[in-house]
C-alpha cells in the first residue's frame, strides 16, 4: 500500500548539522568579505543558500582527525593548518598546502586526504624541505690551486670576496629544520 506522505529529503546541510549537535564550531560564507567566519555564538541559521563548514581549528576537528588516524595525524593536521606542506611517504612528489584558494573546506579536505592515503596503503607526512647548495672554493693567500678550501654552502650565505662559487657544482640537501 502507497502512503501518501512522500519521504522526505534529508536537509541540505544534515552532516554539518549533526557536526553542529555533536560540538563542532560552525563557519559560513560571506559574499560580503569573500571567506568564510565563524557563525554568531556557533548558531547558524542553516540556510540553503549560505555555504558552512566545520572550524578546522576547533576541538570537534581535531577529535575527527583522532579517530580516523590517531594522534599523529592531528599533529600532522595543524602543521597543516599553520602553512606546512604535506606529502605521501610513497609519492614524496606530490604536496599539498591548506591555503589553495580551491579549498573551501580545510577539514573536510584534509579528511580526504587521510582516508586516500589510508585506502591506498601510505602515510600521509611533512614534506620534507629541500636546501640547494653550492660548491664555493678560496686560495689561502700565498698558496697555489693545490691548498684549495671547499665548502658546501647555501647560494646566498657566502658572499665574502676571497671565496667563489665552482661552475656547475650545486646539489640539493634536506634542510636542518
Amino acid at each position: 500500500m502507497k502512503t501518501k506522505y512522500p519521504t522526505p529529503k534529508p536537509h541540505v546541510h544534515a552532516e554539518l548539522i549533526k557536526a553542529w549537535a555533536d560540538g563542532a564550531l560552525i563557519k559560513y560564507y560571506s559574499d560580503f568579505t569573500k571567506c568564510y567566519s565563524p557563525t554568531h555564538a556557533n548558531n547558524p541559521c542553516w540556510s540553503e543558500y549560505t555555504n558552512y563548514c566545520i572550524d578546522p581549528h576547533c576541538n570537534y576537528a581535531k577529535a575527527k582527525i583522532a579517530e580516523l588516524g590517531g594522534n599523529d595525524m592531528v599533529e600532522l593536521y595543524l602543521y597543516w593548518l599553520d602553512g606546512g606542506e604535506i606529502t605521501t611517504e610513497s609519492h614524496s612528489s606530490l604536496s599539498c598546502y591548506p591555503t589553495n584558494k580551491d579549498i573551501d573546506d580545510v577539514f573536510t579536505h584534509f579528511k580526504s586526504l587521510l582516508k586516500d592515503s589510508q585506502r591506498y596503503g601510505t602515510k600521509l607526512c611533512k614534506k620534507k624541505r629541500m636546501v640547494k647548495q653550492v660548491l664555493w672554493v678560496t686560495f689561502p693567500d700565498g698558496c697555489d690551486e693545490s691548498w684549495a678550501e671547499t665548502s658546501w654552502l647555501p647560494v646566498e650565505q657566502c658572499h665574502s670576496k676571497n671565496w667563489h662559487k665552482v661552475p656547475s657544482c650545486t646539489r640539493e640537501i634536506e634542510a636542518n629544520d
